[in-house]
């Protein structure tokens, strides 16, 4: 598997907290199905950029998954971590 940065403009304002939104649980779950595993998320403050860190086989295989629940895709980046602290290429100490 492979990192990468997901980054997505909506038109409208998103939830800030998505775990309580009616359907943002399905459509995680909907990821993984094609297996993109979700590692976490950053919102801008107008809530209508989020920037996403996932892992998956191939960009292919997010710009899939992310099509089948309706989410918009500006562009998908392979990253790597960059820790001056030390850890591992995945971020793990």
């Amino acid at each position: 598997m492979a990192r990468f940065l997901v980054e997505q403009t909506f038109a409208a304002a998103q939830p800030v907290g998505v775990s309580g939104e009616p359907g943002w649980q399905i459509k995680f779950e909907r990821l993984t199905e094609d297996g993109v595993n979700w590692v976490r998320s950053y919102i801008s403050i107008d809530r209508r950029r989020v920037l996403t860190i996932c892992d998956a086989r191939d960009a292919a295989a997010i710009r899939q998954a992310v099509a089948r629940i309706g989410w918009p895709i500006d562009r998908i980046t392979e990253v790597q971590v960059c820790d001056l602290l030390g850890g591992d290429e995945r971020g793990n100490p």
